[in-house]
């Protein structure tokens, strides 16, 4: 008897907390006019303050471990991911930080509450320790040679850094590193060098010049030219001819690509491509609707192989896409909401991001169920939920017109099934309490 009310009481609280407030709060997050008009949502600077309390903490455990050393260069998840979530909360921080100034608002700004938090973070992405992967492919000169997204994600995070702390103690590297790294990109023979020996991804190219060029305008070192002559990473050989848009993996040596354009590239270069040519990126982005935007059972997005490339694969998976379901990709289209936003696409962002926020399934400690338990749990448990938080913080580059479009009829039905399923234990509970007080 006491074993059938403890499964009762066990199976209610769990239903509450994992299903019935998920719902709710979905429903009520929905309701917040930022969605259709391309501000940041409210519910986000929930999200960056609960992830803020766990994302510091780990920085700074992941520091004083050794794990970054014993793990093998071939786990991508375990030695890149960590930088990525660094950064990835830096960049939603500035963004929340901006918009706050902005105001009307009272108490201290998401800066001043995460400032532990970003310090951790910043001290993770210089910490040598944590480069001992790319060390390894690179030799002791990984900072100087090649080794183009490990110092990519370097020059970004202490960037990001110094505009929200104002701390300058990293500025000489974050000088030094965005001025080799520019060099060394503008004297390639076509404008790339490679992330690892023998591989080469566009979308990579892309943040590296953008986060360069966004870095040395604070600073004062920019040269317009210079972003110019960078568009030839991105031309000629390096194109699918087929989609004429930069494929997704090219050879840095030969000037050739390696395969088509994809989803998870497009979606992530489309966040950053307006930093450096604001109309070309215009350009790719309404290419990109066209060739890849895919409405196909009652729901819209972004495929992760153009419906019409002969090596398209509607069902697959692998690290960088994620799953690709009916064609649909995971990252192409987590990070697809960003590139929307970006682009003032808001008729496509704003229920391309209720789906997102559906399958995210927020609980109600702040925290994002999903893309936490697609993380790596053990190396880079925030990866997912800083991710989604950067592709729900960008805003449009330019005024936009709200949103006219309607969400998916699947987000109604899917929170209606969960409600009907998650009632199912509470109430039982509650027919036991009227059964037992009847007697």
């Amino acid at each position: 008897m006491v074993w059938r009310w403890a499964k009762l009481i066990l199976l209610s609280l769990a239903s509450l907390w994992f299903v019935l407030l998920p719902v709710a709060l979905i429903i009520g997050t929905l309701q917040d006019p930022a969605w259709r008009n391309g501000r940041i949502p409210e519910a986000a600077y929930r999200w960056h303050a609960a992830l803020g309390e766990r994302i510091g903490p780990w920085a700074d455990q992941r520091n004083g471990s050794e794990r970054a050393a014993q793990l093998s260069i071939d786990d991508i998840s375990g030695t890149e991911w960590p930088m990525f979530s660094a950064v990835f909360y830096l960049w939603a921080s500035e963004a929340l930080q901006e918009q706050w100034q902005q105001g009307p608002r009272t108490g201290p700004s998401p800066a001043e509450n995460q400032a532990a938090s970003i310090a951790a973070l910043a001290r993770l992405i210089v910490d040598p320790a944590q480069a001992d992967w790319v060390r390894r492919h690179w030799g002791d000169g990984y900072l100087h040679d090649q080794n183009l997204f490990y110092r990519m994600l370097l020059i970004a995070g202490l960037d990001s850094y110094e505009r929200l702390s104002g701390d300058l103690q990293f500025q000489a590297l974050l000088r030094t590193q965005a001025a080799d790294l520019a060099l060394e990109l503008d004297q390639s023979p076509f404008g790339a060098v490679d992330d690892y020996p023998g591989q080469s991804y566009t979308v990579d190219i892309l943040m590296a010049y953008a986060v360069i060029a966004r870095a040395q305008r604070r600073l004062g070192d920019h040269d317009p030219a210079w972003a110019l002559r960078a568009q030839r990473a991105f031309s000629a050989g390096y194109t699918d001819p087929l989609q004429r848009l930069p494929a997704y993996a090219i050879d840095a040596k030969s000037g050739l690509r390696r395969g088509p354009a994809r989803g998870v590239g497009l979606s992530m270069m489309l966040c950053h491509a307006e930093q450096l040519w604001p109309g070309l990126a215009r350009e790719w982005y309404a290419r990109y609707v066209d060739r890849f935007w895919q409405e196909r059972l009652g729901l819209a997005g972004f495929r992760e192989f153009a419906g019409d490339d002969p090596d398209s694969a509607d069902w697959t998976i692998e690290v960088d896409a994620g799953p690709v379901v009916a064609g649909f990709g995971t990252a192409a289209n987590a990070f697809g909401v960003g590139a929307a936003r970006r682009q003032g696409d808001l008729d496509r962002a704003y229920p391309l991001s209720a789906l997102a926020l559906l399958l995210s399934w927020p609980l109600a400690d702040g925290s994002l169920l999903t893309p936490r338990l697609l993380s790596n749990l053990v190396d880079a448990p925030h990866t997912g939920e800083a991710a989604v938080l950067y592709a729900f913080t960008r805003t449009p580059a330019q005024p936009a017109a709200a949103a006219q479009s309607a969400v998916s009829i699947w987000v109604w039905l899917v929170l209606a099934a969960a409600t009907l399923l998650g009632s199912w234990w509470p109430l039982r509970l509650l027919q036991q309490l009227r059964t037992r007080s009847a007697t």
